[in-house]
């Protein structure tokens, strides 16, 4: 099989630095935490996952799968 890496072609890593990052790019979970934004959003995204958890609960549409 001929693939991209043995034919020389690599992909540049990006990496992600402060430059890149947005300054309302909170760098600790506590400084998430500390922002109203942030904290709200994260909020959000947890009723949003907890709502589909609660729905497969409900209708029992779920199945635990070995390991």
């Amino acid at each position: 099989m001929t693939t991209r890496a043995k034919n020389g072609i690599f992909k540049p890593k990006t990496y992600n630095t402060e430059k890149s990052m947005s300054l309302d790019t909170p760098l600790s979970v506590a400084d998430a935490l500390n922002n109203h934004k942030w904290k709200q959003a994260m909020q959000e995204e947890f009723n949003a996952l907890m709502r589909k958890f609660n729905a497969l609960m409900r209708n029992q549409t779920w199945c635990l799968v070995p390991p």
